[in-house]
């Protein structure tokens, strides 16, 4: 497993990592925070309590705080993670736009659009380079944007 970027903080994290193929977990594990799984290269399963997801190239997982799941099979693949609090949220957001913003987690895996993949990819590498920590950091316009994608139905394929 090979980690290319990872920005960690207790409200906010993102992280790039390729697993070779076989990559699996153990054991079951969660977060006190959400969780979106973007697939960028490869194909892997998730275990999400006791489901099994095939996900593929512009697949999305999203995992809802405290969910148990795990890495399953893996043919190889290369993964974006971004982590995030509702404490994060509510530094900058009315509790109606968190709940609009969060609605997105109430499906498990979401397929998307190629068109929309290139977005968000785009999104990411801007979520990349931001400074969590920093004054005049903008993660929060760039995740608000990313969760927004998720909430209009034309984002998604048919799986």
């Amino acid at each position: 497993m090979v980690a290319d970027v990872s920005h960690t903080h207790p409200l906010f994290s993102i992280e790039y990592v390729v697993h070779d193929a076989g990559h699996n977990m153990t054991n079951f594990h969660y977060h006190d925070a959400y969780e979106l799984y973007f697939l960028e290269k490869g194909y892997h399963q998730i275990l999400i309590q006791d489901s099994i997801y095939d996900i593929k190239l512009h697949d999305v997982a999203l995992f809802k705080p405290n969910l148990f799941h795990k890495s399953y099979q893996n043919q190889g693949c290369a993964r974006t993670c971004v982590y995030f609090t509702e404490r994060f949220l509510r530094l900058y957001f009315t509790e109606r736009a968190i709940k609009s913003l969060l609605g997105c987690f109430d499906t498990e895996i979401i397929s998307l659009k190629e068109e929309v993949f290139a977005k968000v990819k785009r999104l990411l590498k801007s979520l990349e380079k931001e400074n969590v920590s920093g004054e005049n950091d903008r993660i929060f316009i760039h995740l608000a944007e990313l969760l927004s994608l998720y909430s209009g139905a034309a984002v998604f394929q048919e799986r």
